[in-house]
């Protein structure tokens, strides 16, 4: 009895440390410097006058990165997303991303399609939810995910690679910044 006990808070353990790694390493690394859609000059407005994305719900290969990240990492993704479209406050981040770990049951066939309107009403499409959303969400989720991180991405004109959370211009490996140079 005592070693079940053990074990289960063992596991426990391991499991929040795997949980919150990735999301420490996405904030620091990603969710505190990518530029939201906001800070652009002009504002993107990709979805001006459309009810749907632009890009296509079985894309996801068109953008493997972002697949990768979609299905390994859904809540990072889910996350940089809603926080590079301004729908979630980076201060609020972790807290999000938190929720989206803990409460996946609810958070994905309850919340994901309001955020979803949410992100394309901040792209400049409809922000209002539709059964379309609730569908999607329900059956097609990591598809969701990887449709509004390309179209959130595209228009930020800014990709997070997969396994490092480097910034890097949409669809290249150049990275986003200044080099630095040391010179001994």
């Amino acid at each position: 009895m005592v070693l079940d006990l053990i074990v289960a808070a063992v596991t426990i353990v391991i499991a929040l440390l795997v949980t919150i790694y990735p999301l420490l390493a996405y904030k620091r690394k990603v969710w505190s410097i990518k530029p939201t859609l906001s800070q652009l000059q002009p504002r993107p407005q990709p979805l001006a006058n459309q009810n749907e994305f632009l890009e296509g719900l079985c894309g996801c290969m068109s953008n493997p990165n972002i697949c990768l990240s979609a299905y390994f990492c859904w809540v990072c993704r889910g996350v940089d997303t809603q926080v590079t479209a301004g729908v979630v406050a980076r201060d609020d981040a972790m807290k999000q991303a938190l929720l989206q770990a803990c409460c996946s049951c609810i958070y994905i066939p309850c919340m994901h399609p309001c955020k979803r309107a949410a992100v394309r009403g901040e792209l400049g499409g409809s922000p209002n939810w539709t059964c379309m959303d609730l569908l999607v969400s329900w059956y097609c989720f990591a598809c969701v995910l990887c449709q509004e991180a390309r179209e959130v991405d595209k228009a930020a004109n800014a990709e997070t690679r997969f396994a490092t959370c480097a910034l890097t211009q949409y669809g290249s490996q150049q990275p986003i910044g200044q080099s630095i140079q040391v010179h001994p």
